[in-house]
């Protein structure tokens, strides 16, 4: 990979604003219904949403996460304000993941935000508007994530534009942004 600070954050921001996209469609789509469809299928589809939430949270913390490192480099202030903006709308996002991520600690007391956290269990929702994750008193929605997503996504593109890359998003397709 290009050590080009402008290839690497746009390569970054396009690869986990695809994959944003697409877990947010997956989470968004179509769910079996037990009468229906049977509650075999019923109990793929759930498995497979509780799946497309958990990498939902890690596109979106390594969206962020890649775009800072980026931006170390570059130095956009318009940027840096963006991941503020980012910051405030997602608030919970690296604290999910992290759960997530180092449950084997959380369920052994040992979690390092857990003087954060609330007793709360675990629950999550979808549907073909929105869907959720609420766990420990953190929470996301994933329309809200993503519009912030995107909002980010833009000004990069738009920042590293002025600076002289070619934006061509023909070579992301599913970057082009599903109306809901």
């Amino acid at each position: 990979m290009s050590s080009d600070p402008i290839h690497l954050i746009f390569i970054r921001a396009n690869q986990w604003m695809h994959a944003i996209e697409m877990q947010s469609n997956r989470i968004t789509g179509p769910f079996a219904n037990p009468t229906k469809d049977g509650m075999v299928k019923y109990r793929l589809d759930w498995n497979q949403k509780q799946r497309d939430l958990d990498f939902f949270l890690i596109a979106l913390n390594r969206f962020r996460k890649g775009i800072a490192s980026g931006n170390k480099q570059i130095k956009s202030r318009e940027i840096e304000e963006a991941l503020i903006s980012f910051d405030q709308n997602v608030p919970d996002v690296k604290a999910l993941r992290d759960i997530g991520e180092h449950f084997d600690d959380y369920d052994l007391g040992r979690g390092k935000l857990k003087k954060h956290l609330t007793n709360e269990s675990q629950s999550v929702g979808w549907g073909p508007e929105d869907g959720n994750i609420n766990y420990r008193g953190k929470k996301i929605t994933i329309k809200q994530s993503r519009e912030a997503a995107r909002k980010l996504h833009q000004i990069v593109m738009h920042v590293l534009e002025a600076n002289g890359k070619e934006i061509i998003l023909d070579e992301w397709p599913l970057v082009k942004y599903k109306k809901f």
